[in-house]
């Protein structure tokens, strides 16, 4: 019997975080996008949210992506 792996893709990386790492991503998200023009505050990236939060910035841009929209150019 073989054993079925599942991918280790950023829905599955998110999944595996705690419950303060998920509301620290909302909030730092919250707290610097800016939804009606697609963009951060100034000085604030995904970079620097996963930085601050202890997570890759991949994984902040999924979410952001995901649940914010995407940077405008």
């Amino acid at each position: 019997m073989s054993m079925m792996s599942i991918p280790h893709t950023h829905e599955v990386r998110y999944r595996e975080l705690s419950y303060a790492q998920k509301r620290a991503i909302r909030e730092q998200l919250e707290a610097s996008f800016d939804w009606d023009d697609g963009k951060y505050a100034e000085g604030v990236s995904d970079h620097s949210i996963g930085a601050e939060v202890g997570v890759g910035w991949s994984l902040i841009r999924y979410v952001r992506e995901r649940d914010y929209g995407h940077l405008a150019p």
